[in-house]
Parts: C-alpha cells; sequence; structure tokens
C-alpha cells in the first residue's frame, strides 16, 4: 500500500495515521478534507493554529475526544452522521522503543530499556510461530554478529508497504451510531522487526547488510520497533477491537556474493524492509523531536 502525500489525502482513509506532532503537547485533529474551523474548537482550550500532516489536520488542545467531537458538530464542521467517517482523533504520550541489534555481548538500544525482555530475545527463548499473521522469528540459532559481510548490493527500487495487523486491544461493544474510545496502545515488540525476503532479519547475522544498507540509504533498520501511544477516536456501532498495522519501507535489488546469507555467491534478487518513520513525509520545517517514532495505522477491527 502506498502512503499517500498530502495532496492526494481522501476522507476515505482506512484509518488513523500516527500524527508527526511538531507542538509537544496533546492534540486532537481529523483525517477529513474539511478542516476549515478545526482551529476553532482547539483554540477553547490549546492553540489554534493548524498542522497538516499526510491526511490528518490537527492542533494542540486540552480538550476530551467528546468536547472536541461536539465543537466540530456545533460549527457545522462535521455533523452527527458524518463524524465518523472524518475520523477524529486526540492523541498524546509516544514513546517509540527500537533496539538497533541483538547481539551474544550485550543489546544495543535506542530509546526505553526493556533488558530482561531483549536478554530474554537473545538467549532465544522464543520460539514462537505467527501470531495475529505477524513475523515473529527464532532468535534460538547463531547469536553472535557478523562484523563485515562480503555481500554487494545494487539497489532498484523503494516503495513503502503494510505489514500484518495486530489486535492491541481486548474486545469492545458499541450500541449506539458512535462511541468514544480511549486506548494506551502498545503495537507490541515482535510485531514489526526488519525482514529479509519476507521473513523477520532480526537475528545478528544480518546485521553487517543491514548496515550496508543504511549506508547506502541513510536509513535506519533496527532489529525490532514500536511505538507506545494514548489515542481518543470515534468507533461505530458494533463490537470491535483495535488493530495497528505497521507501515514499512522496503527496497528491493540484487546481492552478490552473498552465500551466508542467500546460499549462493550468484547475483540474487531479493527483497528487505523496515520501519517507515514519522518524520519520513514530514516538512522539512516541522519534525519530530522523536527520530525513531514508527509510523502505523491504527484503526477497530469489526467482528460479524
Amino acid at each position: 500500500m502506498s502512503i499517500a502525500n498530502s495532496s492526494q489525502c481522501i476522507a476515505s482513509n482506512p484509518g488513523i495515521e500516527i500524527a508527526l506532532n511538531s507542538t509537544a503537547s496533546r492534540i486532537c485533529g481529523s483525517s477529513s478534507t474539511n478542516s476549515s474551523g478545526l482551529g476553532t474548537c482547539c483554540g477553547r482550550d490549546g492553540d489554534a493554529e493548524v498542522h497538516q500532516y499526510q491526511c490528518s489536520h490537527y492542533c494542540s488542545t486540552r480538550l476530551s475526544i467528546q468536547d472536541f467531537v461536539g465543537c466540530l458538530i456545533d460549527e457545522g464542521i462535521e455533523s452527527e452522521d458524518s463524524i465518523a467517517g472524518a475520523q477524529p482523533f486526540c492523541q498524546s504520550g509516544i514513546a517509540s522503543n527500537t533496539t538497533e541489534r541483538l547481539t551474544s555481548s550485550g543489546i544495543s538500544r535506542a530509546r526505553p530499556t526493556y533488558g530482561c525482555l531483549f536478554w530474554a530475545l537473545a538467549l532465544g527463548f522464543m520460539l514462537i510461530g505467527q501470531v495475529h499473521g505477524s513475523i515473529v522469528p527464532s532468535l534460538s540459532t547463531d547469536l553472535h554478529r557478523r562484523d563485515t559481510t562480503t555481500c554487494s548490493f545494487d539497489m532498484d527500487r523503494n516503495y513503502t508497504s503494510t505489514g500484518a495487523t495486530k489486535l492491541v486491544s481486548g474486545e469492545f461493544d458499541c450500541d449506539q451510531s458512535y462511541c468514544f474510545q480511549n486506548i494506551p496502545m502498545d503495537s507490541g515488540y515482535l510485531n514489526n522487526n526488519r525482514t529479509f525476503n519476507y521473513t523477520s532479519a532480526a537475528e545478528p547475522r544480518y546485521d553487517a547488510f543491514f548496515e550496508l544498507l543504511q549506508n547506502q540509504t541513510g536509513r535506519k533498520f533496527p532489529a525490532l520497533s514500536s511505538v507506545e501511544l494514548n489515542l481518543d477516536f470515534v468507533a461505530t456501532s458494533g463490537s470491535y477491537s483495535v488493530g495497528f498495522t505497521p507501515l514499512r519501507w522496503c527496497v528491493n535489488g540484487t546481492v552478490s556474493a552473498c552465500a551466508d546469507l542467500v546460499g549462493t555467491d550468484d547475483p540474487t534478487l531479493i527483497d528487505v524492509c523496515g520501519p517507515l518513520f514519522v518524520n519520513d513525509d514530514a516538512p522539512s520545517d516541522e519534525q519530530a523531536a522523536d527520530q525513531d517514532t514508527i509510523q502505523g495505522i491504527i484503526l477497530p477491527v469489526y467482528f460479524g
């Protein structure tokens, strides 16, 4: 799935993308193309300046999601019938967690420390299969990092795609035309591994190759990554859970002299992916403070 630029945004975007928050405070916004008057609502208890990121317009405010939605309706920006389709949201408390690599000598980390989890991963006790369709590695094999690689890589093209959707909440019920939902969301640490030919490449034997790729692309390819945030949004009638779909930055091309990874030194086509970051589509004057916030789509997943 391609990631829409702001000029391509449409109101039918299937979920709420994590918004670039350049305000350093709680924000509320909408995915509607009708952003006129949005600042009036935020200005009731916050800052009336409206920002745009991807398919969302947002502003800094302390209004609850209920009061924010009420204002959108009172101001004629949305109606009772259109409010759910406008995908109003409030967002706060983002914390991005990335593990650059897993090694036998210790875990190289960025952001919050999860020592017990990482050491458990490094010791290979997780022999888990697929969960909600996500790719979860077995890290019980060689944990010794390769500091160099003989591989050469000729890039063809890069593109964006979606990872597997993972349910990140319990089940909720809405018995009205629309309901307000608050969730402290954690995307999960094993749902967004870097990949090599569509399988997990979190293991240390891939480190040297991804450092080669980082040098060629100027991007980070952390072994593991996740994001936490508080999100308020509007759900429609029915039973649902909240799903998180990570967005991926991928590149394909040809490797040579790479028998340790592909089983032959002959030229071989490969496809590799890492996380898309919130800053990837940000204007140069509105970069988020956390450069490692991974991007994804949050949406209700309805049952029956």
